[in-house]
């Protein structure tokens, strides 16, 4: 059933060619891990840590907050809380930090599936890079570009990374299972 859903790599453009994997050894020679794929880790490592650091701010407020005045934890002002923090915080903190550290690690492993979450990834940057570029396009105020555009630059890099490293066949091949002898990538 396997040879069934082979597909061959010279009728499908977007396939990575059929190598060995990483670390495997060829007549005596071991293949060298790729340093550029550890550099793509690195950096969503990186883009890990401003999420993590406002998961921990916002918990020593709401911390604080409740030590200070426990009445904001009650009745209506409970319920805006809870609907900020369900529809603003949970969503940026599961999706990035996790995401990112997720894609991290199984980049350091050469996992498909990391390769694909950190593209993905990668995607939802340049979408907020872009925007902010649209908004800085449609800016009046001088003042505010500056710090529009050191932002925008920070959201572009990361898909710069990661696009031009993880999307070369080169690169992509460190993540495909070893076609030759149809043997399964280790979990």
């Amino acid at each position: 059933m396997d040879e069934e859903l082979a597909i061959e790599t010279a009728s499908n453009p977007y396939a990575a060619p059929a190598t060995l994997e990483t670390g495997q050894t060829v007549d005596g020679v071991k293949s060298q891990r790729s340093a550029l794929i550890l550099v793509v880790a690195i950096v969503n490592f990186i883009y890990a840590i401003p999420p993590l650091l406002m998961l921990l701010l916002f918990g020593f407020s709401m911390g604080m907050l409740l030590l200070n005045s426990p009445e904001a934890f009650t009745g209506k002002n409970l319920t805006e809380l809870l609907t900020m923090v369900i529809s603003d915080i949970l969503p940026y903190i599961f999706f990035a930090t996790f995401g990112f550290l997720l894609s991290g690690i199984g980049l350091i492993y050469r996992k498909q599936w990391a390769r694909i979450l950190s593209l993905v990834l990668a995607l939802i940057m340049l979408c907020g890079g872009l925007a902010m570029a649209g908004y800085a396009y449609t800016a009046t105020d001088p003042s505010s570009l500056l710090p529009l555009l050191i932002n925008m630059s920070i959201f572009m890099a990361h898909p710069i990374i990661t696009f031009s490293i993880l999307l070369q066949k080169k690169y992509a091949a460190e993540f495909t299972k070893n076609i030759a002898t149809k043997s399964e990538q280790p979990a």
